[in-house]
């Protein structure tokens, strides 16, 4: 018999739910929850160009009210650059984690 996959598992700060059925759903059959909810809040699945951004920096917290929608990757990786620079320019130090 094979192993039994769990419900959902963590990485680099995400939770991935397990979910075969969803268009985006890994090979393993996972897909973050933070995409999940934010399909919820848009009333529409997610394109493959978009990306959910969690406004307070925390991966964790996939509350939809943390979560904003950007149209794409590069569009993203602009507003966290400027964030990450405003944040030098003003002395704040802050720990910023990629992983793409």
């Amino acid at each position: 018999m094979g192993q039994m996959k769990v419900p959902y598992r963590m990485s680099w700060g995400y939770k991935y739910l397990l979910n075969h059925n969803h268009p985006r759903s890994s090979i393993q059959g996972y897909i973050g929850e933070h995409i999940i909810e934010m399909e919820k809040k848009l009333g529409r699945f997610l394109n493959k160009e978009e990306i959910a951004h969690h406004i307070d920096g925390n991966r964790a917290n996939n509350n939809q009210d943390n979560l904003f929608p950007f149209p794409t990757r590069s569009k993203h990786t602009s507003y966290e650059t400027n964030l990450i620079n405003t944040y030098r320019n003003l002395g704040i130090k802050k720990k910023f984690v990629y992983s793409y």
